[in-house]
């Protein structure tokens, strides 16, 4: 059988009624990971996985998925419990059974991936004031789950089943060229000059002069001629210069590995109308970002969007236009985009998936996390949201990222930053997942956030000679996935 044929699994579904859509979504996900396509039965007892209250009527060959979930689908329990290596939700008070046999698995894995991979759980987190939810002492950090990629677990739990009474079966593989696990290497463009470039400022000053703010605008021109100047009698450095300037310090690390990476860059400033004060302020189109972004393309590395906060209030226009003006200036097409500050709608991102859907985006990566390292909606490969609206999954991939180096090296838990990073590597391989690094680029400079671009370096380079990663992009590994759901179509 070859990677482009794989294995068959029918299915019975004899839990509540009501929530069928949700359990063929949740399966659906563990069957994605397990490289399994799925077929639903005819009958309880000629399904070879049943999701059910009890095991009465399953075959010896079967696999039985116990069916009960211990509370509303939309409406989660507080706690998680441990089961086999992993967390599930279980009613207050109870624990599953032990997994004694791999093919009987008495607790509700459809149930516990829906609330996951739905983001049930955030509905009722505090927010940071991008509308973000805050995972530090959340359902998922207080019960030690948010650091378990929960979804591929249960994918091998589902695999292992599989396994069982379908030994030689080649399952489809998760990854490329017989690896195991994955690293995908990104970079967000927030801050890749310590001050302002004289370009920026002309930027700034011609939206403050567009805007009628004539004194403050002349000043402003006035202030980057006087850079141009210095810049230009050496009196300033240049640009390419500027220690946070780090693209060659990225390339070079990569090269090193044999690895490629993403940079998200912004096409709108804090000085645009309608822009956010968070928003960067850098000129993307300046003629030394221009020629560091396309050499990264004919080089093999990728670009994408780092959309603006506002970006999700301006509809698929909006985030086309963005897009578009990016396009322009490094004259390839952008496949993804990440949001700046992760900031989709607050309430339900998947409203703003749609967006870029329209916009014509092919994958996102902006369903992380800013405040711990974590698997925020339980995955560490590519899936599809649930769009709540159209009662499917979403047409627009979601690539999760898992660490981001603020949330690693933030001054709390600067000392043990190396610690975090290596814990999450281990926690994402062992599930056979892949781990996704948003690193910014002006990480090079050491002195930012305690060395964090350096001790990252120290981390992939301990992995170097690991023949089991698969190191990516995140634009290579949407491709990578889509082409692998549709043989399991």
């Amino acid at each position: 059988m070859s990677p482009s044929d794989p294995p068959t699994l029918s299915y019975w579904l004899a839990g509540d009624p009501t929530r069928e859509v949700e359990a063929r979504y949740a399966l659906g996900l563990l069957a994605s990971g397990a490289g399994v396509r799925l077929r639903p039965a005819r009958s309880l007892q000629e399904a070879e996985l049943v999701h059910a209250p009890s095991a009465q009527g399953v075959s010896e060959t079967g696999i039985w998925m116990r069916s009960g979930a211990p509370g509303p689908w939309d409406a989660p329990p507080e706690t998680l419990t441990p089961f086999a290596g992993t967390f599930v939700h279980a009613a207050p008070g109870e624990s599953p059974p032990a997994l004694e046999r791999p093919d009987r698995i008495g607790a509700d894995l459809l149930y516990t991936t829906w609330i996951v991979a739905t983001g049930a759980h955030e509905r009722g987190q505090s927010r940071n004031s991008r509308g973000v939810p805050i995972q530090k002492g959340g359902v998922l950090e207080r019960s030690g789950a948010l650091a378990v990629p929960l979804i591929a677990t249960y994918a091998n739990l589902l695999a292992r089943a599989f396994d069982q009474h379908h030994p030689g079966s080649p399952r489809l593989p998760r990854w490329p060229d017989g690896k195991t696990r994955a690293v995908v290497l990104s970079h967000d463009v927030d801050l890749p000059f310590v001050g302002q470039t004289s370009h920026d400022k002309v930027r700034a000053a011609k939206n403050l002069l567009r805007t009628g703010h004539l004194l403050v605008g002349s000043r402003r021109l006035l202030g980057a001629a006087r850079q141009a100047l210095r810049v230009a009698t050496g009196a300033a450095l240049r640009p390419e210069d500027d220690p946070n300037f780090g693209f060659e310090g990225w390339f070079a690390l990569e090269r090193e590995l044999g690895a490629r990476s993403c940079f998200y860059v912004a096409t709108w400033t804090r000085t645009d109308v309608g822009a956010d004060s968070f928003d960067v302020e850098y000129d993307f189109a300046q003629p030394a970002m221009a020629r560091a972004l396309r050499r990264a393309v004919a080089e093999g590395w990728e670009v994408g969007l780092h959309a603006s906060i506002n970006a999700k209030t301006r509809g698929v226009e909006g985030f086309a236009r963005e897009k578009a003006l990016l396009e322009d200036v490094i004259g390839a097409r952008i496949a993804g985009l990440r949001h700046h500050y992760w900031a989709m709608d607050p309430e339900v991102p998947e409203r703003t998936l749609a967006l870029h859907e329209g916009a014509g985006f092919e994958y996102d990566t902006s369903l992380g996390i800013n405040d711990v390292p974590g698997f925020r909606r339980g995955a560490c490969w590519p899936f599809r949201p649930f769009d709540p609206v159209m009662r499917r999954p979403s047409g627009i991939l979601e690539v999760p990222p898992t660490i981001m180096d603020g949330a690693a090296f933030l001054p709390a838990t600067r000392t043990d930053g190396p610690e975090q990073l290596r814990r999450h590597f281990d926690a994402a391989f062992r599930a056979g997942g892949a781990v996704h690094l948003d690193w910014h680029l002006e990480q090079q400079n050491p002195r930012n956030l305690g060395g964090a671009g350096p001790r990252l370096a120290e981390a992939l380079r301990e992995l170097r000679s690991d023949s089991t990663i698969h190191w990516t992009t995140p634009g290579a590994l949407a491709r990578w996935w889509a082409q692998r759901e549709r043989s399991l179509a």
